[in-house]
């Protein structure tokens, strides 16, 4: 009991997707916890411990009911879980809200774990957050100028005894139970990051209605707007949609890069997807919130589509590891993504050309990521590498762009040219690849060759270490290949990509940067994606 207690102790307050309805009397319903499948939960504010939840609700809860209670983890592969509590205290506020405080039932010691261990990584996520506040600026606001029923896109800190302190992730809805909550806080005032100034200054022109321009690639307040909405939104294979298939969850499409809904539906709504589907050339995107729900629908995709089920996982986990960094047990599922590509193309080698078929119109890291995987592998397998090389290849061409999670996104998204301050900048990030990978377990040493020497170039004019000819490791000669056919091939807001036979027209035109075996190993295999 005692170690019980202790656990139900710790509780932190989080925003997360989450929905609560009662359990009939005269339901079958086993009250057990377990993980399952859910679309068009609300971000909600909570307050969640390993033994229980509050949270406010407009509907009310009375004491004594059983309630069923869904909410998704932000992990790699986000986890919706299903949970049982009754109600052993419900309150109504003076704005005629509830405070509704629930004790689990029927949890499972698997579930109540996976809690407490995501309350844990989120509590030591808002210490390095609220850490970092000693270095960064900061721009004050006052929660009157927020609007009901808008999502706030930015993250809020606040001001406690011990300084500034994260509070927020982006996307708060701000409605009549946030400014409750921010009320009964005493929070009259909440602190923005100069990063995210542009963000908070649209948000004002919305709320006071002023006419926000389309997108202009010249314009550095567009730029951000689109960069913002960019991280909001998680880009899918265009060939993995299928004709006469039911989604259940929204559909965005970018053009020109604008992000714009395009199909809307939901579990309860759910709608079949018609013939045009395949022959839209445009970038299809799903939101964050509703990532469980799209892997729902990969599960049920045909067999014959496992290759590019395998992808869009991997997609998926690299999302979450280059939007958070990634804790040891998110980096350990990607290997294991790594390693179900291998075998897929150990088994189908022919594979290979459905997973590069239709590139997106847009830089999107995780997917270049993912795409450099499998141009590595297959080019490994196409040299018959050992067994285990591969396998270590695999590992680090699939995470060797890890440490851009430690550069600001506007670096990463910059269009045009970087500075050279921002040249240096970005340059380190294969060796913050290899700090962030080398104590976990997972990761296989020779993978760390991958990430620190995809950037080295055969006449020595790379970096980190200006390494030439056989002195770059294997893997970084077959990774810098793969990393920059990907890269040539795809489009970005400041220039067109280039078809696959015009980008192996230039990297064979700069044939010096490249192993020459290995180069003429990759052209082969795209040459007869080609034909």
């Amino acid at each position: 009991m005692a170690a019980q207690q202790k656990r139900d102790y710790f509780r932190m307050d989080m925003m997360l997707p989450f929905q609560a309805y009662v359990v009939r009397e005269q339901s079958n319903e086993k009250l057990v916890s377990s993980e399952c499948e859910a679309s068009n939960l609300k971000n909600t504010i909570l307050n969640l411990s390993g033994g229980g939840l509050n949270f406010r609700s407009r509907l009310e809860f009375l004491t004594d009911d059983m309630l069923k209670m869904i909410l998704t983890i932000p992990v790699a592969m986000p986890r919706t879980i299903c949970l049982y509590g009754k109600v052993i205290k419900s309150d109504r506020t003076e704005q005629g809200n509830f405070k509704v405080r629930v004790r689990f039932e029927g949890i499972t010691e698997r579930i109540r774990d996976i809690l407490i261990s995501f309350i844990l990584k989120h509590e030591r996520d808002v210490l390095i957050s609220s850490h970092l506040t000693e270095v960064m600026r900061f721009t004050d606001v006052s929660v009157l100028k927020f609007a009901e029923g808008t999502n706030l896109p930015f993250e809020i800190y606040t001001v406690t005894k011990k300084g500034l302190r994260f509070m927020f992730d982006s996307g708060l809805p701000y409605d009549g139970l946030a400014k409750e909550y921010f009320n009964e806080m005493g929070i009259s005032k909440v602190y923005v990051k100069q990063d995210d100034v542009l963000y908070l200054n649209r948000y004002l022109d919305r709320v006071r209605g002023v006419k926000i321009k389309p997108f202009d690639r010249e314009d550095q307040i567009s730029f951000k707007e689109y960069s913002f909405r960019k991280l909001q939104l998680h880009c899918i294979g265009r060939n993995i949609l299928l004709p006469r298939t039911s989604i259940s969850f929204n559909l965005y499409r970018m053009e020109d890069y604008n992000y714009k809904l395009f199909l809307e539906s939901s579990a309860s709504i759910p709608l079949m997807l018609d013939d045009n589907i395949p022959s839209m050339q445009a970038d299809f995107l799903v939101g964050a919130q509703e990532v469980p729900a799209y892997l729902h629908y990969l599960k049920a995709l045909p067999l014959n589509s496992s290759p590019l089920v395998l992808k869009e996982k991997a997609c998926i986990i690299m999302h979450d590891i280059l939007d958070k960094f990634g804790n040891k047990e998110t980096i350990a599922s990607a290997i294991g993504a790594a390693r179900e590509i291998v075998a897929q193309l150990e088994k189908a080698p022919d594979s290979f050309y459905a997973m590069l078929s239709a590139g997106a119109s847009d830089f999107y890291p995780y997917a270049h990521s993912v795409n450099v995987a499998v141009l590595s592998i297959r080019t490994a397998l196409a040299l018959s590498l050992p067994k285990t090389d591969i396998d270590a290849l695999a590992a680090g061409s699939l995470l060797h762009d890890i440490g851009f999670g430690l550069i600001n996104d506007e670096i990463i998204n910059k269009q045009g040219k970087l500075s050279g301050a921002e040249e240096e900048v970005f340059k380190t990030h294969v060796i913050e690849g290899v700090s962030i990978l080398q104590n976990v377990d997972a990761v296989p040493k020779k993978a760390m060759t991958a990430i620190l020497h995809h950037h080295e170039n055969m006449e020595g004019s790379g970096y980190p270490d200006s390494l030439a000819g056989q002195l770059i490791p294997v893997f970084g000669r077959i990774t810098a290949i793969s990393d920059a056919y990907d890269l040539l091939t795809t489009q970005q807001p400041f220039r067109k990509g280039l078809s696959p036979s015009q980008a192996l027209s230039a990297m064979t035109k700069d044939s010096s940067k490249y192993d020459p075996v290995i180069l003429a190993v990759f052209i082969k295999l795209i040459a007869q994606q080609i034909k």
